[in-house]
């Protein structure tokens, strides 16, 4: 049944040990209301790093666009848009996706972006957590796939650490005309009964 009435994640601050200046870091699910910034933080993310399958060519939303795309994913019963903001600032953002298709409504896309400055900061782990906490609590999903770059050591070993398991291997499924550089992907899923 589609829509919701409440919200399944609760706003939280965020207080990373020995990190004060994000101390006023919020965690919540967005809000119409946060297009322009969401809108600004995935042009930064999306022009400074090659990591994201989405890059800035691809992306040409205006505010209003982008909070169409807010509204829908507040309306799917399973779908999640998660922000990290630092008082009206977007800083990550984590999008769990679910299918329209009744034989697969269960599984949800996961996509994470984190400003590339503030990277190392255990914000994406936050995001992960908050994530996989609303996964677990929604009765629908009973799976979480990825998509990430076969040579984003650092990404994998983050989705191991949480419970992915590689499932396959997409090879030269991306090219990055920038550098004229063929990438392989690597899926990965996580079912929901095998989280703690």
């Amino acid at each position: 049944m589609p829509g919701r009435s409440t919200s399944m994640i609760k706003e939280r601050n965020e207080k990373p040990e020995g990190q004060a200046w994000l101390s006023d870091m919020v965690l919540r699910e967005a809000r119409e209301t946060d297009a322009a910034t969401l809108r600004r933080l995935k042009r930064q993310v999306f022009s400074e790093t090659h990591n994201l399958l989405q890059s800035l060519v691809d992306y040409d939303y205006d505010v209003e666009e982008e909070r169409h795309l807010i509204r829908r994913y507040r309306y799917l019963d399973n779908s999640c848009l998660l922000l990290a903001l630092r008082g009206r600032d977007a800083v990550g953002f984590l999008t769990l996706q679910g299918s329209p298709l009744a034989r697969n409504r269960h599984v949800v896309q996961l996509g994470i972006a984190v400003q590339k400055e503030l990277w190392g900061l255990g914000i994406g782990r936050d995001l992960m957590d908050r994530g996989l906490q609303w996964a677990r609590e929604n009765p629908i999903v009973r799976k979480i796939s990825l998509l990430v770059y076969s040579d984003n050591d650092r990404a994998i070993e983050m989705y191991e650490r949480y419970g992915f398991q590689k499932e396959g291997l997409l090879r030269k499924e991306v090219y990055i005309q920038e550098s004229d550089t063929v990438l392989d992907l690597v899926a990965m899923g996580l079912l929901v009964e095998e989280l703690g």
